[in-house]
């Protein structure tokens, strides 16, 4: 099977040119599922990011709300994650904003995916960019790595002019945090609902799920707000026949859950 996937790779390259690394990389990848985990209240910790322990929140959140929507949730797939887990490291910047670029980028999953040999061949890829900065967006703030009071190295306002702190017009430097677990994963939430993934993900058309994170190291421990992306795939059967569910059933089980 390795073989024949380098065979196609090398025989291929001349179409994904730059996907290449991304390609060998979902290779050599293993499969693999997140446990289900919910959002807290602590902050995410940005110098040591636990993509893993995020991915399943977010998968959670998504399938909490498809069971209050009395919709069915979505099933995880190791492949999914795989292919994500290698997307999330290889995709560049410029893919998460050009849409152009976006769609070059998947045609190379299409192409990993066949190449799995998954009964599930109708996929759908979505990306986004989040700011994981707990503050105004556009509040004036400052980097200095010298206080030593934020994790970030950021703080509200302008920089200190006075720098004594006996002086009576000293003013404490306002440390800035990452936002909570569950506040990132309400904002991934908000894009899911606000850029199509959500429409999809309540479609009868998609019916397994999975999905990266990463956190972008360059917006870090300089004067920039912290960025994460994350990738989500969404899969279903191609030309499936979904038939619609008994409402009467759909009213049933809203009774039996209350």
């Amino acid at each position: 099977m390795r073989c024949f996937f380098f065979i196609s790779l090398f025989i291929s390259c001349w179409t994904f040119g730059q996907n290449k690394k991304f390609l060998i990389d979902y290779n050599q990848a293993e499969r693999f599922f997140y446990q289900e985990q919910e959002a807290g209240g602590q902050e995410i910790r940005l110098t040591d990011f636990d993509g893993a322990a995020l991915s399943a929140m977010v998968i959670t959140k998504v399938n909490n709300e498809l069971s209050r929507k009395l919709r069915p949730e979505l099933v995880e797939d190791s492949i999914l994650n795989k292919m994500a887990f290698s997307a999330i490291k290889y995709v560049p910047r410029k893919a998460y904003h050009d849409r152009h670029k976006w769609k070059k980028e998947k045609r190379s999953f299409d192409y990993a995916l066949k190449l799995s040999g998954s009964k599930f061949r109708m996929l759908e890829a979505y990306r986004y960019q989040i700011d994981l900065l707990d503050y105004v967006p556009g509040g004036r703030f400052y980097f200095d790595r010298r206080i030593g009071t934020s994790e970030l190295n950021l703080y509200a306002g302008r920089p200190n002019k006075i720098k004594d702190r006996e002086h009576e017009d000293y003013e404490e430097p306002i440390p800035l945090s990452s936002k909570t677990e569950q506040k990132v994963v309400e904002t991934i939430f908000e894009q899911f609902e606000s850029r199509g993934a959500w429409k999809s993900m309540t479609s009868r058309k998609y019916s397994r799920i999975g999905l990266a994170c990463r956190v972008e190291t360059k917006s870090l421990n300089r004067s920039k707000r912290p960025q994460m992306y994350i990738i989500v795939f969404l899969l279903g059967k191609q030309n499936l026949q979904l038939k619609k569910k008994d409402y009467t059933e759909r009213i049933l089980r809203y009774d039996v859950s209350n």
